[in-house]
């Protein structure tokens, strides 16, 4: 990302578990009315394929979460 390295933006954490903050990112998508699937976020990046990333990260995590 423009103005920090991978280093840089490795080394900071939410304060919050996991399932936390894929619900939040997750939330904001769902109420995004100026974006479609196919838009861009980056070169390579649509946003069907960070939503589809981010349901199976959601789904592992509440299957973790389930099994503990």
């Amino acid at each position: 990302m423009k103005d920090y390295t991978e280093k840089e933006i490795n080394e900071g954490r939410p304060g919050y578990d996991a399932l936390h903050c894929v619900e939040f990112c997750l939330n904001c998508l769902y109420k995004d009315n100026k974006h479609t699937f196919k838009d861009t976020l980056t070169e390579r990046l649509t946003y069907e394929e960070l939503l589809g990333a981010l349901l199976q990260a959601k789904d592992e995590l509440e299957t973790k979460n389930e099994e503990e």
